[in-house]
Order: structure tokens, then C-alpha cells, then sequence
């Protein structure tokens, strides 16, 4: 094992947190439990990783308790699920194993002593996906805090984006057909600003539904974020150029929600009625989707002057924790995902925009450049 991981506690499970649960008698007499229902692991380099684990007391012992630990199954991965909006999938425990499972809390302790779980495979895990150990006190010879017994580790590897495609006058026509009908809609672009324009069209469809920046000739000033068409309403706060944004629109077809959302918060909502959506179209004149320009529209194009990553379709109407958790990578067989152009190196191929997903390549128009970055993609 090359490293041990001290991994962060991203929820800590307080006493107080089950107190509920019991009785006060109860509360009297010393439990055992888990001290932080969630734990984060960052896969960093290599193939090999372990973490720690310890259970704890809520009062000193009065004499020693053995525990035996054991690995969840998928229905605690789908509780965790169910209960944080988010769709985790378990680890393939063949590459976890638990050096003991055995731990003893010694007398006029609190905490049990420390077992290392050693990860291995980590190769195989991929960017974009996150993944799910839940551990579990299996025995007790002391009673257990109710709900306390579990644990989950979140296992994933950091994204590191190292290109992206900077837009000045170009343009990628989405070929969405004409008679395909959205109901409930969520649009994803990472950005960046070099400067800002009267007009910059981040993605959609012109008088329809179009993700933009400023509208200088219809009074919005050129750095505020909207949605124009059928949909419309602002940012009121401003961006900045020099900057990366994740930005997001979503639309809930089944309660009419509309809500515009900036690094995964949201910042503005309207009513966006429940009738269809229709954005596709032949890409002529202007008429279709498009993303950074509406390439030959009669009344201007609109370009966008900076750099993206990230753009992102679907037909549904994607959370707000789901955005938060998801703004650099997403799963590409995710359920909705109609196109997802990552925009870097290996997904521009002369005129050909890939799709991570698989379902709808894009076209450039008007010559777009993949570029290096400085420094991975970060959202603040």
C-alpha cells in the first residue's frame, strides 16, 4: 500500500444528530456509531490507496467492545441515493478489503482503534463517475446509536480539464430536428469571457430559447446573463471576464419552473409555462441550435468571445444538486443527456464536434481552435 489517505468528513454524525431516536434512559448508557455518515476519498495518482476507519463511543466504556465491520450492499447505495438527490454507483467491492474487521474500543475509551480499508484498481475509476463504499457495524458487544451503524465512503478522481475550444467568430450548428419537441429542458456550458459583446450567444435557439450574454440593443447591459425567447428573465448579478463560470438553465415542464443557476446556485426563477419546446431546426440562416454564435441570422450573429467546456443538453430537468455535484464531468449514458460536447482536444476533429454521449455530433462552423489551459478548469 503506497499512501494512507486522510479523507474529510463531509458530514459528522453528532449524538445529538440520533437522540431522537432514543429515550432518555437510553441515552444514559454508552453507544456505539460512526461519527461521520459521509467521507470523501480524492483519487490523487496511483492504483493503490487505503483510508481509515474508526467507530466511536458516546461516553467512555466502561470496559472493552469488540466490533466487527463489513461492506454494505447496492441498497445502501440507492438509500444514500435517495436521500442526497445524487446517482452514485456502488464501488466493485472485489478492490476493497478491509486489513481487520475486527476493532476493539478499549476500556475508559472513546474511539475504536483505527482499520485501514486498501483500495486497489483505482485506474479503473473514471473521471466523471462517482462511486460509493458503504461500510457497516456489523456486531456490537455494545448497543449501537440507531442510524449510526453506517457509513459511506465517496469515492471519485478528480477532473482535470486541460483544454478547451476558444470561440471568436465561430459556431457549432447542433443538427436537433426540426419537429422534436422538448418538454422539460436543461442547458450546461462551462465559460470563460476574454471580453464581452452586445450580444453573446452561449447556446440555443434564437427567439425560442436562447442562452445568452448581455442584449445591449434590448437594454440589457452586455455582462449580464439571460434567457431570452419564450423564457425570460436575468442574472442580476454581473460577470466578470477572465473568469470560468459553470452556467446552467433548467425548465420543469411538469410544474412550469424555470430557473437560471451560476457555479451551481441558484441566482434567478420564473414560470416557463408546460407547453413543448421546439428547438431544433435545419441551420440555415440562423434557424436551429446553435452554441457561441447563431451562424448567419439576419439580424447578427452574436458571437460569443472567450473560451468553453462542458456544453451540455438534456431533456430533463437536471437539480440543483445535480448540477452542483456534476459542473466538470458528467456521466455520458446519463438518463436525458442529448448531447454532451466536452470541447476539448480529443473531441474536435476538424468539422466534426463528438458527442460524448453518442447520439448527436455537432458541425463547426467559421473554424473553432481546441487550446491548452494554463491550469485545470476550477470553479470558485
Amino acid at each position: 500500500m503506497n499512501k494512507i489517505v486522510k479523507y474529510m468528513a463531509l458530514a459528522a454524525a453528532t449524538v445529538s444528530l440520533y437522540a431522537c431516536n432514543d429515550t432518555q434512559g437510553d441515552l444514559l448508557e454508552p453507544k456505539v456509531y460512526f461519527e461521520s455518515s459521509e467521507y470523501k476519498v480524492e483519487i490523487q495518482e496511483g492504483t493503490e490507496m487505503a483510508v481509515e476507519l474508526s467507530a466511536r463511543a458516546t461516553t467512555p466504556m466502561t470496559s472493552s467492545v469488540q466490533l466487527t465491520y463489513a461492506f454494505g450492499t447496492q441498497s445502501d447505495v440507492d438509500a444514500f441515493n435517495a436521500k442526497n438527490g445524487t446517482e452514485y454507483l456502488l464501488f466493485d467491492l472485489q478492490h476493497a478489503q478491509f486489513e481487520s474487521t475486527e476493532a476493539v474500543i478499549n476500556s475508559k475509551k472513546i474511539y475504536a482503534e483505527k482499520v485501514n480499508i486498501n483500495l486497489t484498481g483505482l485506474d479503473r475509476v473514471e473521471d466523471g463517475k462517482t462511486y460509493v463504499i458503504p461500510v457497516r457495524i456489523a456486531n456490537s458487544s455494545a448497543p449501537l446509536v440507531s442510524g449510526g451503524n453506517v457509513t459511506y465512503y465517496v469515492v471519485s478522481k478528480p477532473v482535470r480539464i486541460m483544454s478547451a475550444v476558444r470561440f471568436s467568430n465561430g459556431a457549432i450548428y447542433v443538427p436537433i430536428p426540426q419537429d422534436k419537441a422538448f418538454k422539460s429542458i436543461t442547458y450546461e456550458a462551462l465559460i470563460y469571457i476574454d471580453y464581452f459583446g452586445d450580444n453573446n450567444t452561449v447556446m440555443g435557439k434564437e427567439g425560442t430559447l436562447i442562452f445568452r450574454i448581455g442584449d445591449q440593443g434590448g437594454g440589457l447591459p452586455r455582462n449580464i446573463l439571460q434567457i431570452a425567447g419564450k423564457v425570460q428573465f436575468q442574472n442580476p448579478n454581473k460577470l466578470e471576464s477572465k473568469k470560468w463560470y459553470h452556467v446552467a438553465f433548467v425548465r420543469n415542464a411538469e410544474t412550469g419552473f424555470a430557473g437560471m443557476y451560476v457555479n451551481g446556485v441558484k441566482v434567478n426563477e420564473g414560470n416557463a409555462g408546460t407547453e413543448d419546446i421546439m428547438i431544433g431546426g435545419d441551420g440555415v440562416k440562423g434557424n436551429g441550435f446553435f452554441i457561441g454564435k447563431v451562424a448567419g441570422f439576419m439580424w447578427g450573429e452574436r458571437p460569443f468571445n472567450g473560451k468553453m467546456s462542458e456544453v451540455r443538453l438534456w431533456s430533463v430537468a437536471r437539480s440543483e444538486n445535480q448540477l452542483q455535484k456534476n459542473m466538470l464531468a458528467v456521466d455520458p449514458k446519463s438518463e436525458g443527456l442529448e448531447f454532451y460536447y466536452k470541447l476539448n482536444k480529443e473531441s474536435v476533429n476538424g468539422l466534426v464536434i463528438t458527442d460524448a454521449s453518442g447520439h448527436m455530433n455537432g458541425e463547426s462552423r467559421y473554424g473553432l481552435y481546441p487550446e491548452d489551459l494554463d491550469a485545470p478548469i476550477e470553479i470558485k
